[in-house]
């Protein structure tokens, strides 16, 4: 299966924003092959049906980028899936720094656009150098939730 059969937006009844990348252009030119990559906001509301779903789609990994507590408070509901989640968590370093912005004052919109667009752009490097272990067990095709 090369993918092309996949929806951009996987509708599901216990989630939300369950995408595939694929078809998106790299900034080498490159083209992201379809069926490959997904991203999903929390799964923890999954019904059985979506499970079938995400089931079809064969998602083996689940990189969780939520917050430690946050992931701890809404699990994923993937049982009975062939797949296993992997933490890669924002918290608490992005947590601490918006809730200190706002309780001294100085959170201004673009202070807080500023801060996430930073985190962002250095969590590959943040993340991956430190615990290569984390993305050598994603099995693939994955999704990253937050």
């Amino acid at each position: 299966m090369d993918g092309s059969d996949f929806p951009y937006v996987v509708p599901l009844e216990g989630g939300s924003n369950f995408r595939d990348f694929g078809g998106h252009r790299a900034a080498d030119g490159a083209t992201v092959r379809r069926g490959l990559v997904f991203r999903s906001a929390h799964l923890g509301g999954l019904t059985d049906a979506d499970r079938t779903a995400l089931g079809k789609l064969g998602v083996r990994t689940i990189v969780d980028l939520r917050g430690v507590n946050e992931a701890a408070e809404t699990p994923h509901l993937i049982d009975g899936l062939a797949c296993k989640v992997v933490g890669a968590h924002i918290e608490p370093q992005l947590g601490e720094k918006l809730r200190d912005a706002v309780a001294d004052g100085s959170a201004t919109p673009f202070l807080m656009m500023q801060y996430l667009t930073d985190h962002y752009r250095e969590y590959p490097r943040r993340c991956a150098p430190g615990s290569p272990e984390r993305w050598t067990a994603c099995r693939w095709p994955w999704s990253w939730s937050c």
